[in-house]
């Protein structure tokens, strides 16, 4: 059995950090993927809706952000 040696690269602070950035978005995109499949799968079923009297936007009293918004908040 061979065992590769290790370097200071592998074992310094920066890689660790690279590896939970890397699992952090495959987890985000993983987690996208599961949300997007359940809104596929509600689609098409006749009976669940949302309404703007159920909504969440309605229940929790939550007005959108305009587009203008969001630009200016990421400095655009």
């Amino acid at each position: 059995m061979h065992c590769r040696t290790r370097t200071p690269a592998d074992t310094s602070p920066s890689a660790a950090v690279g590896a939970s950035a890397r699992s952090f978005y495959a987890a985000g995109e993983a987690g996208a993927a599961a949300v997007t499949a359940l809104y596929e799968g509600l689609a098409t079923v006749p009976d669940d809706t949302i309404s703007a009297h159920n909504s969440a936007q309605q229940l929790l009293g939550l007005t959108p952000h305009t587009t203008g918004q969001w630009l200016a908040w990421i400095g655009l």
